[in-house]
């Protein structure tokens, strides 16, 4: 077998075997009769040649978290991963979405390249990419998301269907052409929590920005509108393709001008790891030293690199966590070569010799013999297998590793020991890594007894070396032991009970940590619930106590920790899904000395969801999640707390199900309800983690009450007309100590959008605004506008827009009175192989407007503009881009402050 282009280098469960994303060729032969076991052929040889295109790494952390702040450069924006749809209209979705990339380099291509397709005009060596794998319809912005990085100098295709026509066109050409978005910011996090969301842009000066000077917020009131902000996805994005100066987006020289500091909580723990653009499956995540199963513990985004964990409780602040895994290079491959030769006489013995050469980072080259034997022998009942191996490194004439593994296994007991031992200078393309840093010894010991069939009984015990740093003489290593026993019975609950003890030597301190946890499941049998109307019941939880020492952590030496954990799930009736959960997380301060334990932290979470989504006519959703933290000192008798109260109602109707006729409506109804407090008490709080609705609680020094309402409803009679309404409110009171300031808004927007025919459409909206700030403070406005797009041919387009605004302000005494109109007309011009020219692209916009302030403050100005620009690719790697700007702004009122300005600017951009 033969193959040509992508491909994993995966030499499975061998000594010192390493995988690896490659590009280039790779060969297998096999020759002889087959073992009848493991269907090994008597002489087997493999080789590998090509590029290595990622690389494996280890990260280490002590819990996750669920409260994040973040600083994020304006320069930071996804790259090439978000495309907008050339000719889709907002009204539209599109269907049967096929994307073609041509990187424009031969020798990456397969044999599955599109050699000579021509999609959209264009004819070029095009591979198709795989949906979702590759990428996916991002429907909250209307547009296609790349789950991976292509290169700017890419031709991108898409083609698809809408309204049952076949569209094709191209997404990207190079540098010279592209839909790519610079608006879109990735968040670090998945699953925020909407009402915890904080904001601020500010300026590399330090001055902060307002978010509505970026379309951000358009009602005031200092946070981010729903509509540019993916809660689920954790990306932020904003209305205008380039937000920021264009400096931030200059290729060659990109200059910063504003930071994004953003603060969250998320619904689960996550870490947010060192690397982005993983490679798929590549993961292996230990909790404690117990690996976890991906999907039921953890999920992973290989596209940013967040590691969330799905299961709540499943990790604690003191959870150790522990994470092998590739990531893509974007550059600076390496070359490795490959060739392994395996025979195999029969299933009791194969031998493998393998040759390995790879250039190293600093160009230098490593050249590797590795062999190991398997051998397999039957004794009585029990399966015995030995596997040694060694691995020679030409340039330094030695062993530097070798490993000796063995298994003994029957149909009821497993027993697994292995060796490994690695020498300073021992080189390959991973290293492997521990917590104490790169690994100089580690062995292994796991075994497995059924001794019944319900009870299974498993241990483990492990202890890695590590090579000391050269200024230092401590013993670097890490040991754990395991112990656990499972009860498993189809009709009794489940149980395992775990014992574990770690103990850790670094160069400055002896860590030890020990914990017992029980666990138990439990699904009620259908025969106990016929005559009840619960149609399902499953029960689960978790105790987990221990203690650990030798930290320094909050002054402790030595802490006492415990968690419980218990979730119910329910199916009342064949309507309605219910669950309640319940987490409790201790941490005490018993050091030797002590004259009383002291609570570093009480932890404590209830969450409750109620779901009725089986009637499509009326469907609902209510959520409350509750927080508390609290730090107990009882030598003060006084509680230092934190709590978050958070109650959601959703109600959504779609009348079509009684009445086809009634289909285009959709009507929404939403309630938030939340409580921010802070503060010190003598007594006990917890009951407020049982409110079921938050309320301004006594005891909280510091309190944020929120309330927001919305109503939506959509209107679609046919593919060509939609009506969206949406009327919003909220009430907010704000308390410090004595101090009390409420606010309250409300907000209306409604827009109408009309295809005329499928080269006309028109957007009429008009949104209303109020808000009352407190202190006599209060804003108002409303704002009608109209937006118009016509398309006279492929190459011409016409677009027209204009809105006016009238807004009311009064702050104590002071009244201010805006009128504000706003237009714009923009012609475009877009053609290929015009007067001897390859492509040629002309925009010519016309913009004015008047801003008349009346009342505390006057001003009259007018300002009108003009920008030219024009773009001429007379070859496939030339741009020439020529823009005139001229801008006049007239101030009726202060005649010295009107001004003109105008500007030239031409490019010239040749790639070589």
């Amino acid at each position: 077998e033969f193959n040509w282009g992508d491909y994993r280098l995966d030499p499975g469960n061998v000594p010192f075997g390493e995988t690896a994303s490659m590009f280039g060729s790779n060969i297998w032969l096999q020759a002889g009769e087959k073992t009848p076991r493991f269907k090994r052929s008597l002489f087997t040889l493999k080789a590998f040649t090509g590029e290595r295109r990622s690389q494996k790494t280890y990260e280490h952390y002590e819990g996750a978290l669920r409260q994040f702040s973040v600083s994020i450069s304006d320069i930071a924006y996804a790259r090439n991963q978000f495309y907008a749809i050339p000719g889709l209209s907002a009204l539209d979705t599109p269907e049967n979405i096929k994307i073609y990339v041509d990187d424009l380099v031969s020798s990456n291509n397969s044999p599955n390249t599109l050699t000579t397709e021509t999609i959209a005009g264009v004819t070029g060596e095009f591979d198709l990419l795989a949906v979702t794998q590759d990428y996916y319809f991002y429907k909250k912005a209307n547009l296609i998301r790349f789950t991976g990085f292509y290169n700017a100098n890419a031709t991108i295709a898409i083609r698809y269907t809408v309204n049952n026509q076949i569209v094709e066109k191209i997404v990207q050409q190079g540098e010279t052409l592209t839909t790519a978005r610079k608006n879109f910011y990735y968040l670090n996090a998945q699953k925020i929590v909407p009402h915890s969301f904080q904001l601020k842009i500010r300026e590399t000066s330090g001055q902060t920005s307002a978010l509505a000077q970026f379309g951000l917020d358009d009602d005031g009131d200092g946070m981010v509108d729903s509509e540019w902000i993916d809660y689920e996805n954790g990306i932020l994005f904003f209305p205008e393709s380039e937000p920021f100066p264009a400096m931030v987006y200059d290729s060659e020289g990109a200059q910063s001008f504003y930071k994004l500091e953003a603060s969250y909580q998320t619904e689960l723990s996550l870490i947010q790891l060192e690397h982005n653009n993983l490679v798929r499956g590549t993961e292996t995540v230990k909790l404690d030293g117990v690996k976890a199963e991906g999907g039921s513990a953890y999920v992973l985004d290989y596209t940013n690199g967040t590691l969330v964990f799905v299961k709540d409780g499943i990790v604690t602040p003191e959870t150790r966590i522990e994470i092998e895994y590739e990531y893509y290079l974007s550059d600076n491959y390496s070359q490795l070569h490959d060739v392994s030769v395996n025979y195999s006489p029969s299933d009791n013995i194969s031998v493998q010799t393998e040759l390995v050469n790879f250039t190293n980072e600093n160009d230098s080259t490593t050249n590797l013999l590795k062999t190991h034997v398997e051998m397999r022998k039957k004794v009585g009942d029990f399966d015995v297998k030995v596997t040694p191996g060694a691995t020679y490194q030409a340039e330094e004439n030695d062993l530097t590793a070798y490993q000796m593994e063995g298994v003994v296994s029957s149909s009821r007991i497993r027993f697994q020991s292995k060796y490994q031992n690695y020498k300073q200078n021992y080189q390959n393309i991973y290293l492997a890594k521990s917590v104490v840093g790169q690994v100089k010894e580690n062995l292994e010991l796991a075994t497995a007894i059924d001794v019944h069939q319900n009870v299974r009984v498993n241990g483990s015990w492990t202890d890695t070396k590590s090579f000391q740093a050269e200024d230092s003489t401590a013993e670097l290593s890490d040991a754990n032991t395991t112990v656990s026993a499972l009860f498993h019975h189809k009709t009794l609950p489940g149980y395992e009970v775990s014992y574990s003890n770690t103990q850790t030597e670094t160069d400055t301190a002896s860590i030890k940590k020990r914990f017992m946890q029980h666990k138990f499941e439990y699904q009620l049998p259908q025969n106990l619930l016929q005559n009840m109307p619960i149609k399902g019941l499953k029960l689960e939880g978790r105790i987990k106590t221990g203690e650990r020492d030798g930290l320094e952590l909050a002054d402790s030496e030595q802490q006492k920790f415990s968690q419980s954990y218990f979730r119910v799930n329910t199916n009342l009736g064949d309507q309605f899904q219910s669950s309640l959960l319940y987490r409790k997380n201790d941490f005490v301060d018993n050091s030797e000395g002590a004259s009383q334990d002291k609570h570093i932290l009480t932890s404590e979470r209830v969450l409750f969801n109620l779901s009725h989504e089986k009637w499509k006519l009326l469907q609902s959703n209510l959520r409350i999640e509750n927080t508390l933290d609290s730090y107990d000192y009882p030598a003060d008798d006084e509680y230092d707390m934190n709590l978050n109260q958070y109650t959601q109602m959703n109600f959504r109707l779609s009348p079509g199900v009684l009445w086809k006729k009634l289909s285009p409506l959709f009507f929404e109804y939403n309630l938030n309800h939340s409580l921010y407090g802070s503060g010190n008490s003598a007594s006990d709080k917890s009951g407020y983690l049982w409110s079921a609705m938050p309320g301004v609680q006594n005891g909280l020094s510091s309190v944020q009450h929120l309330k927001t309402h919305y109503i939506k409803n959509e209107i679609r009679p046919n593919p060509n007309i939609y009506f969206y309404s949406l009327y919003e409110w909220n009430d907010q009171e704000t308390r410090y100590d004595l101090s009390q300031l409420y606010t309250n808004y409300w907000r209306l927007s409604e827009r109408f959008d009309w295809k005329l025919d499928f080269n006309t459409r028109v957007s009429l909206q008009y949104k209303q605004y109020y808000s009352e700030l407190g202190n006599g403070e209060t804003t108002s406005y409303f704002e009608p506008s109209i937006w118009v797009e016509r398309r006279w041919s492929n190459s011409l387009q016409n677009i027209f827009y204009a809105a006016y605004r009238k807004t009311n302000g009064f702050e104590s005494l002071i009244k201010d009175y805006t009128n504000k109109f706003d237009g714009r007309y923009d012609i475009i011009f877009r053609k290929k192989d015009y007067l001897k020219i390859r492509r040629l692209e002309l925009q010519q916009s016309f913009s004015g407007g008047q801003m008349q302030i009346s009342g505390y403050n006057i001003e009259n100005a007018y300002y009108f503009g003009s920008s030219t620009s024009i773009d001429l690719y007379p070859i496939h790697s030339l741009l020439i881009r020529l823009q005139l700007n001229l801008n006049k702004n007239i101030n009726v009122e202060y005649s010295d402050e009107s001004y003109l300005t105008n500007s030239v600017n031409l490019k010239l951009s040749l790639k070589l």
